[in-house]
């Protein structure tokens, strides 16, 4: 199995068991699984100062998910793994009213979603922590809302530089 990592400019993060008022500010994101549709995402949350290549720099999180399980690995599949990436990112940035992009991605051949990833960037100001989904699903039957939902998600990262 190989899967394809994306680093993650937002400043959303993850973490199943929040306290209430200002201690949820001390406690530290989670690396989460999502399902969307039929797929599994890990979005990870990576510690500041622990990345191997990043060192002390702050980043920010990475999403990974299954390429394949031992199939070969074409130019066509890793688009339309990325363009679930993207589904994921605008359904996210829909249901948390937060801004969501891919800055960069690539695939691997790493087995385990779980392992730390390599693809990261630095990690975006702001605060945006929330309780993750179990499962979001995404009707596939309306390109009007695929598109709707898209287009929330630009509106979102107009003011990105990138």
């Amino acid at each position: 199995m190989s899967r394809l990592e994306a680093s993650i400019r937002t400043p959303l993060s993850f973490r199943r068991n929040m306290s209430d008022g200002a201690a949820q500010f001390d406690e530290p994101a989670e690396t989460v699984e999502i399902a969307f549709d039929s797929r599994l995402f890990v979005w990870h949350a990576i510690p500041d100062g622990t990345h191997p290549h990043w060192g002390s720099t702050p980043v920010g999180p990475t999403g990974t998910t299954a390429l394949n399980d031992g199939g070969i690995i074409d130019n066509e599949l890793v688009e339309d793994v990325a363009t679930e990436v993207e589904r994921r990112l605008s359904a996210l940035t829909y249901l948390y009213d937060v801004p969501a992009e891919v800055l960069h991605s690539g695939a691997t051949f790493e087995d385990d979603l779980f392992a730390l990833p390599m693809t990261t960037g630095p990690k975006e100001p702001g605060w945006a922590r929330k309780k993750p989904p179990d499962r979001i699903i995404l009707r596939r039957d309306s390109e009007g809302l695929l598109k709707a939902l898209g287009w929330y998600r630009e509106g979102r990262n107009a003011g990105s530089p990138y």
